[in-house]
C-alpha cells in the first residue's frame, strides 16, 4: 500500500490525541519490531512509553536489522506546525541516561512533530553520546505515515485514521468503485472512533466467518463498529462494495453466488425500537440464504438491540437461532473498559463543534462522566455537539442527568427547535424513519406541513441544517433517505406524541401504517416496551386508518388486533364494520409464518359476542386451507382455540389418521423445495419434528382407544423417520458438492491484543480543549 508521491500529513496525526497516538505507535512497533513490543503499565514512564528485547522482525530506518533492547518514547502535538529539536528533549535526555547506564539499549523516538534533517542529526548525536545507547532513531511523521501505508493491517487496527485523514490521499485508488458520497458517509464515524475490544472481535468474526451479529443496548456503538468495518474493507480492497439494506427481499434480490466482494450491512435487523414482526418473518425465512451467502464468501453485518433480539429469540426456530447466537460471530458491544470510555468521550469532545470555552468548562467533569453506568458512545457524541447544549449548564449534576435521562433531554432539545426543524423530525418519524431524499410531496408529508404551518422548502432546508446532529442521510445502493441520527431519538419523539394529543392524532392519521402498527398499542404498555400508548379518546383515528388500509397490510393488522388490542378497541373496530376482522381471520398461515388467524380467533373468543358462528366458519376454512396446501397445523398449539372452536381439533386429527397423516408429506414437500443448503435441511428436520410432535400430542388427547393411540403415534414416528432419512440423503449431497468447491485461501490473520494496559500519568482529557 506504499504510494510514492502522497503528501505528508495525510493522516492528520495531530488530531489523534496523545493517548491514541501512543496506541498507534505501539501498534507500529509490534509490526516492525515484533509482537512482544510492550507498552508500560501505569505510573511514571521514566522516559519510556514502551520497550522491546530481541531481533526486530522488520527494518526501521537502516538497511541492516537491529537487535538488542529497544526503549520507545512518543512525543505528540496537537499543533500542525510544531517543530522538534534537542532543546525540547532535555528531560528525556536525563531519563534515558539513567536507563542506558543500567541496561544498554537502542533509543527510538516517535513523533508527529516536524523534524528537519539538521534537527534529526543533532538529536541522534545528542542521545548516541550517552554511555549505553546504541542507536538513536528519530521516527517522525513522514516515516510513520509511510509505515502505515506499507502495512494495511495497521489501518484495520487503528481505523480512525481514515476518519481524520485526507480521504482523497488515502483511498483515492478506490474512487472508481465507490462514490465519494458513500465514502464520506462511512468515514464520518471514523473521526471519533475508538478501536475497542468489541471492534477487534467483530473484525475477527467478519474476517474468519464472513458474518457478525453486533448486539447491545441503545446507543452502545453497534452502527459505529459496523461503519468502521465497512470503511476499512473498502479502503483496502478496490473491489469491495457496501450495500446498506433493511429488508430480506433486498438481500435476496442483490446477492449472487458468484459475488464475494459485497458487504451487506443490516442495521436494526429485527426492528429499530421494538420488535418488528414483519422484518422478523422476512429474515427468519431468509436466514439460510444468509448462511449460504456467507459460505460463498459474502460478508454480512447484522446490528440489533439486545432486548429486541431477546424478543426475536422466543420466536425463532432453533436452527435459525443457532446461526444468530453462534459464539464465533455474535459480539456483545455493551461492555467498555475505563480506557475505552475515556478515549471515546475524549474524541467526541475534541472533535465536536462546541466552542473551546465549553470544552474547557466540561474538561474537569469528563473523567467522572465516563464512569457513569449510563455512559454510551451515542451520548458522548451528543455532548460534543452544539445542538444538544441549548440550556445545558456545565455542572456535574446536570451533566450526569444528560447521560442518565437522555430521552427527556432530547425532548428538551426538541422544544428549543424552530417550527420547521421540529416538522422536519416529524416528517422522518411519519415516514417510518426512512424519508426519501430529495423530499417530495405526499399524503404523510402534506399532513405534517399543514399541522406545523411550514412549506416543503423549509423542511428541506431544516433537514440540511440538522444533518450530522439530529438527522443523517442513509445511502443505499440506488437511493438515499433521511433518518433520525439515532433510533433512541425515535423514543423521545414518540413520547412527545403521547404527551400532545394533537400530534398523536396527526401521527395515527398520516404516519406510515407499518410504523404505527409496530410502535403503538392500545393495551397499557410496560415501561420497557417502548410503545406509544393510544388512549380510547384516539381510537376513532386509528380505527378509521385500519379500515382504509390496503389488502397488503391485513396480516399486520391481524397481528395487531391479536396482540395489542384492548377489549374496547376490538369492539370499536367491529362497530365501524365487521369486514376488517373477518378479513383478518381469513389470513392463511404457512410454515415459517405467523398463525395470526388462530391467534386472533383465540383473542376474540375472550370477548363476548365477537367470535360468533360466521367468524368461526371463516377460521375453520382458513385453517383447513393451510393444512390442505402445506400441511401446516400450528393452530394445535393454541390452547384457547380448542375452546373457541369445539370439536375442530378432533375432526382434524381424525381426518389426518384417515389419510395416513398426509400433512407430514405436505410439510416435507414445502421445505424440500427450498433445501439447497445444509442450513435449509437442518431447518426442515426441525420443522418436521415440531409438526409430528403436535400430531402426537393431539392423538394422545383424542378419544381413540389406547391401542389405536399407540399405533397412530407409531405411524407418525415412522413417517418422521422416513422424511428425516430422505433429508439426511439430501444433506449428504449438499455436503459433497460443498467439498468439491475450491476452498477460499485467505491470508493468515489473527487478532492482536495489547498484552498490558496502563493508566496515564496525566488525564487523557488534558488537551481536549486545545
Amino acid at each position: 500500500m506504499m504510494t510514492g508521491g502522497r503528501s505528508p500529513g495525510r493522516y492528520n496525526l495531530h488530531r489523534l490525541g496523545w493517548t491514541a497516538f501512543e496506541d498507534l505507535c505501539m501498534q507500529i512497533m509490534r509490526v516492525v519490531l515484533g509482537e512482544v513490543a510492550t507498552r508500560f503499565r501505569p505510573g511514571p514512564d521514566g522516559g519510556r512509553d514502551g520497550w522491546f528485547q530481541g531481533v526486530a522482525t522488520g527494518r526501521l530506518v537502516t538497511e541492516s536489522t537491529l537487535s538488542g533492547a529497544f526503549v520507545v518514547q512518543c512525543k505528540h502535538t496537537s499543533s500542525t506546525h510544531e517543530p522538534l529539536d534537542v532543546s525540547d528533549l532535555r528531560k528525556e535526555f536525563e531519563k534515558v541516561k539513567k536507563i542506558a547506564l543500567a541496561s544498554p539499549c537502542h533509543y527510538v523516538l516517535m513523533t508527529n512533530r516536524q523534524v528537519s534533517a539538521q534537527a534529526e542529526a543533532r538529536i541522534r548525536q545528542f542521545f548516541e553520546s550517552l554511555p549505553g545507547v546504541g542507536r538513536c532513531l528519530v521516527l517522525s511523521e513522514t516515516w510513520i505515515e509511510d509505515t502505515i501505508d506499507a502495512h494495511p493491517r495497521l489501518l484495520r487496527l487503528v481505523p480512525r485514521l481514515y476518519g481524520i485523514g485526507d480521504l482523497s490521499q488515502i483511498v483515492a485508488f478506490v474512487m472508481q468503485e465507490q462514490t465519494r458520497a458513500v465514502l464520506d458517509d462511512l468515514a464520518a464515524p471514523l473521526r471519533t472512533f475508538v478501536p475497542t475490544d468489541s471492534y477487534r472481535r467483530a473484525e475477527k468474526a467478519l474476517h474468519d466467518h464472513g458474518f457478525v451479529v453486533l448486539v447491545g443496548p441503545p446507543a452502545s456503538g453497534k452502527s459505529a463498529i459496523a461503519a468502521n468495518l465497512c470503511m476499512v474493507s473498502i479502503a483496502q480492497d478496490a473491489n469491495v462494495r457496501v450495500l446498506r439494506i433493511e429488508h430480506a427481499e433486498q438481500f435476496k434480490s442483490t446477492w449472487s453466488p458468484s459475488d464475494s466482494n459485497t458487504i451487506y450491512w443490516v442495521d436494526d435487523v429485527f426492528g429499530e425500537t421494538t420488535l418488528d414482526e414483519e422484518r422478523l418473518r422476512e429474515w427468519s425465512a431468509a436466514i439460510e440464504k444468509v448462511e449460504a451467502a456467507r459460505r460463498r464468501k459474502a460478508r454480512i453485518l447484522f446490528c440489533t438491540r439486545d432486548y429486541i433480539l431477546a424478543s426475536a429469540e422466543r420466536k425463532l426456530k432453533r436452527s435459525k437461532l443457532e446461526i444468530i447466537n453462534d459464539a464465533r460471530v455474535r459480539v456483545d458491544v455493551a461492555k467498555l473498559s475505563e480506557m475505552e470510555r475515556d478515549a471515546i468521550l475524549y474524541n467526541h469532545i475534541k472533535e465536536g463543534d462546541i466552542a473551546r470555552e465549553q470544552k474547557r468548562a466540561l474538561k474537569k467533569h469528563l473523567s467522572a462522566l465516563a464512569r457513569l453506568r449510563s455512559f454510551s458512545p451515542e451520548l458522548a457524541r451528543r455532548l460534543g455537539n452544539k445542538r444538544f447544549h441549548s440550556g445545558l449548564r456545565h455542572e456535574l449534576k446536570e451533566l450526569e442527568a444528560f447521560f442518565e435521562r437522555p430521552v427527556q433531554h432530547f425532548r428538551d432539545v426538541i422544544h428549543g427547535l424552530s417550527r420547521s426543524e421540529t416538522a422536519a423530525l416529524a416528517v422522518c418519524l411519519h415516514s417510518g424513519n426512512a424519508l426519501p431524499d430529495p423530499v417530495s410531496e405526499g399524503e404523510a408529508i402534506d399532513a405534517v406541513l399543514e399541522a406545523y404551518g411550514v412549506s416543503i422548502h423549509e423542511i428541506r432546508e431544516s433537514l440540511e441544517a440538522l444533518e450530522g446532529s439530529l438527522v443523517k442521510r442513509a445511502r443505499q445502493a440506488t437511493s438515499q433517505t433521511w433518518q433520525l441520527h439515532h433510533p433512541s431519538m425515535l423514543e423521545a419523539l414518540q413520547e412527545e406524541l403521547a404527551a400532545r394529543s394533537a400530534k398523536l392524532t396527526l401521527y395515527l392519521q398520516s404516519a406510515d401504517l407499518h410504523t404505527v402498527l409496530r410502535d403503538t398499542t392500545t393495551l397499557p404498555p410496560s415501561p420497557e416496551s417502548r410503545m406509544v400508548f393510544v388512549p380510547d379518546a384516539a381510537y376513532d383515528h386509528l380505527v378509521l386508518r385500519l379500515h382504509r388500509a390496503s389488502a397488503r397490510s391485513i396480516e399486520g393488522i391481524a397481528g395487531y388486533l391479536a396482540d395489542k388490542a384492548s377489549s374496547a378497541f376490538l369492539r370499536a373496530v367491529d362497530a365501524v364494520g365487521a369486514s376488517l376482522i373477518d378479513r383478518a381471520l381469513a389470513v392463511v398461515p404457512y410454515p415459517e409464518g405467523t398463525d395470526v388467524a388462530a391467534s386472533l380467533a383465540a383473542r376474540l373468543s375472550l370477548e363476548e359476542g365477537l367470535f360468533h358462528g360466521h367468524r368461526q366458519s371463516i377460521v375453520r376454512s382458513t385453517l383447513q386451507e393451510a393444512a390442505s396446501d402445506t400441511g401446516w397445523c400450528g393452530f394445535l398449539d393454541e390452547d384457547e382455540l380448542r375452546e373457541a372452536l369445539p370439536g375442530f381439533n378432533e375432526e382434524f386429527i381424525a381426518e389426518e389418521a384417515e389419510s395416513g397423516f398426509a400433512s407430514i408429506e405436505r410439510i416435507y414437500e414445502w421445505y424440500r423445495e427450498g433445501a439447497s443448503t445444509v442450513g435449509h435441511v437442518d431447518n426442515a428436520v426441525d420443522a418436521i419434528e415440531s409438526h409430528c410432535r403436535r400430531l402426537r400430542n393431539e392423538i394422545s388427547k383424542s378419544a381413540f382407544p389406547p391401542n389405536r393411540v399407540d399405533q397412530l403415534q407409531a405411524d407418525v414416528n415412522a413417517l418422521r423417520d422416513n422424511m428425516s432419512q430422505r433429508l439426511a440423503e439430501r444433506r449428504f449431497e449438499i455436503e459433497e458438492n460443498d467439498e468439491r468447491r475450491a476452498e477460499y485461501n485467505a491470508d493468515e490473520w489473527k487478532e492482536r491484543y495489547y498484552e498490558e494496559r496502563y493508566e496515564l500519568e496525566q488525564s487523557i482529557f488534558a488537551d481536549v480543549d486545545e
